[in-house]
């Protein structure tokens, strides 16, 4: 009862409880103090330290007692006070106003309050219960703060929480469900003469009659005098007592008892509790939806069941188990129909009885008045839509097959080879694209999606490549809305309708990321590519004689050499022109040439052997010889120059092999020619002659050029006299950076990377400046093409002529030297003869080309019998 009194006067005045506010003690004889004008402070703020402007005693009386409303004690407290809802000490002027703690606590008492509005009377009656306790006080705001807590609290951040719900159903439920000890100060208030009784027992101390007379003489004093020092202390007293004995006589609280109780409650209950701003009970929706949880598991473990419910309710009547106003449903709500039955009647009657059935009665259909409106709405929608989806689509598609088609042409190599996977990925997804939006057959999707499944099959285009359909099917499902009857029918024809577009929109998102793949892919070995090529040019920086500008400047300045596919060469727009060099990539051949246990294969492994003894001996050399000379007692299965004739056979322009002389017929020989790694020299065919070169291994980056078009422009730049193959060939291997820019804009300048596989082409009269990365082993065979297919050819070979006269003439070459020119210079006799004979001739296999051995340095000679060092190339600088 003091606890109650002393925190009255503490919360006098707190906006969580109006109540309070009219708080009194009407039954401990305190005189009604007049109540002086206070300064008016405005609602909601807080007033100025000591009372706004008046003075710091000011609502104080003459003897410094408080003169503002009754049941509020001012108090000018000078150290820190005590929170009541987090114990933490504060700093006075950290108070919140009519609360004995700090602002957070006030906040959360304040919602608290709130909450238990909103929730009933009960509700109310525990939150003013904890309110009066300091400790249950406590734990109901940390309960709070808990779960919502406040982002300026004192205390911490809670950034990254979320603020939860809080409930005080939830809460009374923790509170009663609980174990603990209960201690209970029992006491009476007594008169004088039930005091003295009281204190003649051993409960009272057996006290002598002098004694209880002095002792009660002085609780009459103390009660006459404490009350008023105890307010002014800003405490109540501790003695409790009224003017309710008899005739209005004193009576004092004397406690009798002490009591300890360990208690341990637990309540078996089960309820529906509505939460929030909501104040209404739980409607039939909610007692059938939760009857079955709500009526199970009643009488386990906890004894008395529905029976003693009953049993009860017949004694007490109905309200044995009402509540009133509160968030708790009616006891009679949650129980079964059975119970409700009349006394007289029994389980039979009640299982036939209609009346007592749980499930509710059948609602009378609702008409669909706004279906011809709905219908065309949505169709107009979906059709939108799927205009849209389709103009996407294509576009998409459209654009990719382009890239595939540029990709192809540019980078065949690499699309069979590193980038196989996102090529062929591309590829399968862009055709399934295809089939979906361009074809209207059924039967050829079902073909396509027959292609994957299988262990040795390529990956599904999509995950659900096994719904493909043709998108012309959209137009005729949409038509299926106006076959509506009820609201409910769109949604099946519009999950019909996207389970033909979703596998389309998985095929399009798929082909968009394996085209992003492909793309990210090339850019990345292009960059790897640009980083060797930097290494390798920081390499060669050291050594002036490997950092040539032709191999910089001249690729980068230099038109691509034209790349052509075998397949039915000559046809259509597969034409090559054969007094310009191409390209052409034949895997088939290499694995042909390679085949394990094959003359041909032991033919160029002989001359590697060779080779490679001349590489030990001089690093960058170059050498060649006739495949006929090795292994001669052995003939090759791969006849190679039948299949440059096979390849070249719709090519026109070639003369045929019947046609030409027998010299000519004696140096058009296949020969096996090897560079080993670093070799940069610049070299033209013997007497000038086309050929064909198969790169069998090794990769070498070629920059091609015209002898006619070289020695114009040396004349042009002040160049006189005979300019032999020599001087050609050091003028052009010596291009600096930036006459290369010079040259390629008054002359045709072609570079290319050759590689494994790839059929290189020169016309007649080519100057060549190779640079090799890696040692190569190829094949070679020459060819004569007549003036159709090269306007230059006759004045190539006539040009060469006149220059061997002139060395001819010469008396700086030894004996065998003139012998050889002079076999070259009958040669170029003869193709003269030729070249001017020939009319025009059908597209016919041309003699198969090979590169013959190279001029050294201002002379020339045949293949010769035995590996030859790059010293004896026909022309080098």
């Amino acid at each position: 009862m003091a606890a109650l009194f002393a925190d009255a006067a503490s919360v006098a005045g707190d906006s969580i409880d109006e109540d309070w506010k009219q708080f009194q003690l009407p039954e401990l004889g305190q005189e009604e103090v007049d109540e002086s004008p206070q300064v008016p402070q405005a609602s909601g703020k807080r007033g100025r330290k000591g009372g706004g402007k008046g003075k710091a005693d000011s609502g104080r009386g003459q003897k410094g007692q408080g003169k503002g409303k009754l049941g509020v004690i001012k108090k000018q407290l000078k150290g820190p006070i005590k929170c009541k809802g987090c114990k933490k000490k504060i700093p006075p002027e950290q108070q919140a106003p009519n609360f004995p703690g700090c602002w957070v606590c006030k906040r959360a008492l304040d919602n608290v309050w709130k909450c238990a509005c909103r929730q009933g009377e009960q509700a109310m009656s525990f939150v003013q219960e904890c309110r009066r306790d300091d400790e249950a006080c406590c734990r109901l705001v940390q309960s709070y703060l808990k779960a919502c807590p406040e982002k300026n609290a004192t205390d911490g951040s809670c950034a990254g929480k979320r603020r939860g719900k809080w409930s005080i159903v939830k809460y009374m439920e923790s509170v009663r469900c609980s174990s603990g000890l209960v201690k209970d100060c029992i006491g009476e208030f007594m008169s004088k003469m039930l005091y003295q009784e009281h204190a003649l027992t051993a409960r009272g101390g057996r006290k002598s009659a002098a004694e209880i007379e002095a002792q009660w003489e002085n609780l009459a004093l103390e009660t006459a005098l404490k009350w008023e020092k105890d307010i002014e202390k800003g405490a109540m007293q501790n003695t409790l007592y009224d003017y309710k004995g008899p005739a209005g006589s004193l009576r004092v609280w004397v406690a009798t008892k002490d009591t300890l109780s360990f208690r341990s409650e637990y309540l078996h209950t089960k309820e529906v509790v509505c939460e929030g701003d909501s104040v209404k009970k739980g409607g039939d929706e909610d007692v059938d939806r939760l009857r079955s949880e709500i009526m199970s598991g009643h009488g386990q473990g906890v004894g008395a069941g529905m029976e003693q419910a009953a049993k009860a309710m017949a004694l007490n009547g109905q309200e044995a188990f009402q509540e009133g106003s509160t968030g708790f449903l009616n006891v009679l709500d949650l129980q079964n129909d059975v119970f409700m039955l009349e006394a007289g009647e029994d389980d039979g009657e009640a299982g036939q009885n209609p009346t007592t059935t749980d499930e509710p009665s059948p609602k009378k259909p609702k008409l669909w008045i706004d279906r011809d409106r709905i219908v065309s709405q949505t169709i107009r929608t979906v059709k939108s839509q799927h205009e849209t989806f389709e103009t996407k689509a294509m576009a998409q598609l459209n654009r990719q097959q382009a890239y595939l088609k540029t990709f192809l042409s540019e980078h065949e190599a690499e699309s069979k080879g590193d980038f196989k996977g996102e090529y062929e990925t591309l590829k399968t997804r862009t055709h399934g694209l295809e089939l979906c939006l361009r074809n209207k057959d059924e039967e050829k999707i079902k073909q396509f999606i027959g292609l994957f499944g299988h262990a040795d099959s390529p990956a599904p285009p999509c995950e659900d490549y096994d719904k493909l359909r043709p998108l012309c099917v959209f137009p005729a499902m949409i038509e299926d809305y106006n076959k509506c009857t009820e609201q409910e029918h769109l949604k099946d024809v519009s999950a019909a309708l996207a389970a033909v577009r979703e596998p389309i929109s998985q095929l399009l998102a798929g082909a968009l990321r394996a085209e992003k793949s492909l793309k990210t892919a090339l850019t990345q070995q292009q960059k790897v590519a640009a980083q060797k090529h930097a290494k390798a040019q920081k390499a060669l920086a050291a050594n002036t004689s490997q950092g040539l500008a032709i191999f910089d400047q001249g690729v980068a300045n230099a038109s691509a050499i034209p790349v052509f596919k075998a397949d039915a060469l000559g046809q259509g727009d597969n034409v090559p022109d054969l007094s310009k060099p191409f390209l052409v990539h034949i895997d088939e051949w290499v694995a042909e040439i390679n085949q394990e246990s094959s003359v041909t294969r032991q033919k160029v492994d002989a001359f590697k052997v060779m080779f490679d003894t001349l590489r030990a001996q001089a690093k960058g050399g170059r050498a060649s010889k006739l495949m006929k000379e090795l292994l001669s007692d052995k003939e090759a299965e791969v006849d190679f120059e039948a299949k440059v004739n096979a390849l070249l056979k719709n090519v026109s322009g070639l003369v045929k092999t019947s046609k030409l002389s027998k010299p000519i017929q004696d140096v058009m020989a296949v020969s096996v020619f090897g560079m080993d790694q670093g070799y940069d020299k610049v070299s033209c065919e013997s007497a000038s002659m086309a050929c064909v070169r198969f790169n069998v291994s090794g990769t070498r980056s070629v920059v091609v050029a015209h002898t006619l078009e070289v020695i114009g422009y040396m004349q042009r730049k002040g160049v006189t006299g005979s300019i032999s193959v020599a001087r050609m060939a050091s003028f052009f291997r010596s291009l600096s950076a930036t006459t290369i820019s010079d040259f390629q804009a008054q002359c045709t300048l072609q570079q290319a990377t050759v590689g494994a596989g790839d059929v290189l082409y020169l016309p007649a009269g080519a100057v060549l400046a190779e640079l090799a990365r890696a040692c190569n082993i190829g094949l070679r065979v020459p060819l004569v093409v007549n003036a159709t297919a090269h306007p230059n050819v006759a004045m190539t070979f006539a040009r060469r002529r006149d220059e061997i006269a002139l060395q001819e003439a010469s008396s700086q070459f030894t004996e065998s030297q003139k012998q050889v020119l002079k076999q070259e210079h009958a040669l170029l006799d003869s193709l003269i003869k030729t070249v001017a004979e020939a009319e025009n001739p059908e597209p016919e296999p041309a003699a198969a080309a090979v590169e013959k051995s190279e001029a050294k340095e201002g002379g020339s000679e045949t293949p010769a019998p035995a590996v030859e060092p790059a010293q004896n190339d026909q022309v080098k600088a």
